[in-house]
């Protein structure tokens, strides 16, 4: 009897589309569940400690979350858009593109909380090991000790490199010497590349603060121009305080004093 409902009802199934599909679908979404739930993708190098492995629930939740912290970005909800990013790295580290996106979100924002510059530390560090220290990280990770001030660590990072990196990277050296009083290294660093570092102001006004403070001034005229082009650029305002020196050294020496 049993046998017969059983052939019975696989015969209903058979001739029932709709019913087969049905079942179907649910067996195929139950492999991929089991599938989906164990975390056997490993998603960073051999040589990378510790191995990460995934799921691919994980990846699929990153992909959401990435997609969430991208519109928040366009809206400009920061501590949404940071918060999705974080998750998403959590979910999946071995993906490039949202520590990237981490970080940049991270510069974006003036003030970090101490806790976020940790993290944008952490983030960079982790993401130059999963990627060899390729050059256009190195120059996201510059462009983060530069927007937080954190030259010490920039100096450290990069000084020794400075030969292999890009012309902003070696910029941002720069400053970093400046603003932590490091007047070997920045007059190192000019030296090296003061011709590529002549086409920009900003960093030829640096240089001419350099001189006030630890060089003498050899041309006056040259100077007060570059001071009347600062004081009318709000990009130079942290050398707002040298630049008032400088005016104050070229008024002493017989130089026009340029006006505020």
């Amino acid at each position: 009897m049993d046998d017969g409902f059983g052939s019975a009802l696989l015969r209903q199934i058979l001739n029932e589309p709709l019913l087969l599909g049905v079942i179907l679908l649910v067996g195929l979404l139950g492999v991929l569940a089991c599938l989906s739930l164990p975390k056997v993708w490993t998603v960073t190098p051999p040589e990378f400690s510790p191995r990460i492995r995934i799921s691919m629930l994980d990846v699929l939740q990153a992909k959401a979350l990435a997609r969430s912290a991208r519109k928040a970005n366009q809206l400009g909800r920061f501590d949404e858009a940071l918060a999705a990013w974080q998750t998403a790295v959590a979910h999946h580290p071995g993906n490039l593109t949202y520590r990237r996106d981490l970080l940049e979100t991270l510069i974006q924002q003036p003030n970090l909380a101490p806790s976020l510059i940790d993290r944008g530390i952490f983030t960079a560090v982790s993401l130059l090991k999963l990627c060899h220290t390729n050059l256009s990280d190195l120059t996201l990770f510059a462009r983060f000790c530069e927007t937080n001030s954190l030259n010490e660590l920039a100096l450290y990072t990069f000084f020794d490199r400075r030969k292999e990196l890009d012309l902003s990277v070696r910029g941002s050296l720069l400053k970093a010497c400046y603003r932590g009083g490091d007047s070997v290294r920045f007059q190192k660093i000019w030296d090296e590349s003061s011709t590529e570092f002549q086409s920009d102001p900003t960093l030829v006004l640096f240089h001419v603060a350099w001189a006030n403070l630890w060089g003498p001034i050899a041309d006056l005229d040259s100077n007060t121009r570059l001071l009347n082009w600062a004081i009318d650029n709000p990009s130079t305002a942290l050398l707002a305080p040298c630049i008032h020196e400088l005016t104050v050294r070229i008024s002493s020496r017989g130089g026009d004093r340029p006006c505020f």
